[in-house]
């Protein structure tokens, strides 16, 4: 009997963690905005001002000051010893001593957030050393407005490199602009063809950001973390959002990359961003899997409690195609997963 009893209780643990483990808690960031470019408005805010670390956020200005300095297409540099990390301990995984064109360091710095891809970045325009390209980026960020922002050095691993939400809308305003950020760092992944002593060789990148690898679309993005800066996120929605709005989400100090991804999910679902990507999923299911009985179909839903201020993840089921389509609530993606 008693072993019955224990039995039971193990039984109704088992089926309780379950219950929770399905569900996510995503706490809201210590900073964030929410911002309409189309008509330069403020929709959302939190502590718009509070100045904090911005990690590797900080390669967008790095991107931004070689672009508009550096005049030579063809421009190579190369990994060195000058480029390790002795802040944080990063690795790369690009060779060193090979000489690479500077776009492919573009491509791994924005795409990958390669850290020793942007330290040569910083010293890849002819005639400015690394350190005044540091003070390049400063004067930058002067002309931008960009009254609360100081940087250190190109990468952010240093914890000095420091914004706020507020500042960086300015910067991404202007990063948008051009065209090697937009079409760079929106990417999901990116293959890097070198020739060195190793012969012909490639190294592939994939994107830090879980929005971008998801499928959702953007003009601009760029992900950040080291310990003192928790997880950061700037992101811009390509998908048009309610009214043809387009909206960008900002946020600094998320307590995880899980709560980053869900936080600026669910805001770009609030603003209508993600409503497009819906009908491309419903669309796939109908035309590509017809309704075939080897599939199990689930998609993610974000909600935000009016108690708290956690937003909530769970996974539902559908029993058939039909109630996919007919189901057009807060969706964050559809998954087709084949029955074993």
């Amino acid at each position: 009997m008693i072993k019955n009893k224990s039995l039971c209780l193990k039984k109704s643990i088992f089926l309780f963690s379950l219950v929770i483990s399905s569900f996510a808690f995503a706490a809201e960031p210590l900073s964030y905005i929410v911002y309409d470019y189309q008509n330069n408005q403020i929709l959302e805010q939190k502590n718009p001002h509070h100045v904090l670390p911005i990690a590797s956020v900080t390669k967008l200005m790095t991107a931004y000051v070689f672009l508009k300095h550096n005049n030579d297409p063809l421009c190579f540099n190369s990994i060195t010893e000058e480029d390790t990390d002795r802040i944080k301990g990063t690795r790369t995984r690009i060779p060193k001593n090979e000489s690479i064109m500077c776009y492919q360091l573009l491509h791994a710095m924005l795409i990958s957030s390669d850290n020793y891809a942007a330290s040569s970045l910083a010293r890849s325009v002819p005639n400015v050393s690394k350190n005044k390209f540091i003070s390049m980026m400063n004067d930058t960020a002067r002309e931008l407005g960009m009254t609360n922002t100081h940087f250190f050095d190109s990468s952010g691993l240093d914890k000095r490199n420091v914004s706020t939400v507020s500042d960086l809308v300015k910067l991404s305003k202007y990063a948008m602009n051009m065209t090697d950020i937009r079409q760079i760092s929106s990417r999901n992944n990116f293959m890097m063809n070198l020739m060195g002593e190793r012969g012909f060789h490639n190294v592939a990148f994939n994107n830090t950001n879980r929005l971008i690898r998801e499928g959702i679309p953007a003009i601009i993005s760029k992900t950040g973390y080291i310990k003192e800066s928790g997880y950061n996120l700037l992101f811009v929605s390509k998908n048009k959002c309610e009214n043809g709005r387009v909206i960008g989400v900002i946020s600094l100090n998320n307590s995880s990359s899980e709560n980053r991804a869900v936080f600026t999910r669910s805001k770009l679902s609030q603003y209508g961003c993600l409503e497009q990507r819906q009908n491309y999923g419903y669309q796939y299911a109908k035309n590509n899997v017809n309704n075939n009985s080897n599939y199990t179909y689930t998609k993610t839903a974000y909600s935000k409690s009016n108690n708290n201020s956690n937003y909530h993840k769970a996974n539902y089921k559908y029993n058939d195609i039909n109630e996919i389509i007919a189901d057009r609530s807060y969706d964050s993606g559809l998954r087709l997963t084949k029955n074993r």
